[in-house]
């Protein structure tokens, strides 16, 4: 999987076309990741979008649970609206949120 940039956005550009293009259920953007559960097909996923600046326009990477991101910082919430697609991501998840706590 690789990047999509669109020449000319900005960060705001692309969250809002990423929201806007999808059956999203809840969304959190921390710094330069967005995560959001999606539903689609019935079925729902966390979906974590890495956002980057290539220097002509921002872009997106897009990564689900199944995945394993790698970024733990997904809030909790999240965790209670989709079904479980990588444990040992969630853990990680618990375990980040515990320690910044």
């Amino acid at each position: 999987m690789g990047w999509t940039f669109t020449l000319g956005a900005t960060k705001n550009d692309v969250v809002g076309e990423l929201l806007d293009g999808s059956s999203t259920l809840d969304h959190e953007l921390r710094g330069d990741v967005l995560w959001a559960v999606v539903e689609f097909d019935h079925q729902r996923v966390i979906a974590c979008f890495l956002l980057q600046d290539n220097g002509d326009g921002w872009g997106y990477k897009d990564l689900d649970e199944s995945m394993h991101p790698p970024h733990y910082d997904c809030p909790l919430r999240l965790l209670e609206i989709a079904p479980v697609a990588c444990e040992k991501w969630r853990a990680s998840v618990r375990t980040y949120h515990a320690r910044k706590h």
